[in-house]
């Protein structure tokens, strides 16, 4: 697998937690009581931390893939 094979899984997994974390955030406004509300909520708090470190690290494989691209390109050039 190469850098912007990573990145594409990466960026998969970005937008299906965030598709998790609205349902989520859908399910919290149904919560039927404080305990419910409290388990969902830190559902969500663990599912943004996914989601942020997925991201960030899309961004610097993207980065990765980007700066090897240059770099082959100048030694073929």
């Amino acid at each position: 697998m190469n850098y912007r094979e990573w990145t594409e899984n990466y960026e998969k997994e970005v937008v299906n937690l965030k598709s998790i974390i609205d349902r989520e955030k859908d399910n919290l406004n149904k919560a039927r009581n404080f305990d419910e509300v409290k388990s969902i909520n830190r559902r969500i708090q663990i599912l943004k931390s996914m989601y942020y470190e997925c991201r960030l690290t899309a961004r610097l494989l993207k980065s990765k893939a980007k700066d090897l691209d240059e770099l082959v390109g100048e030694s073929v050039a």
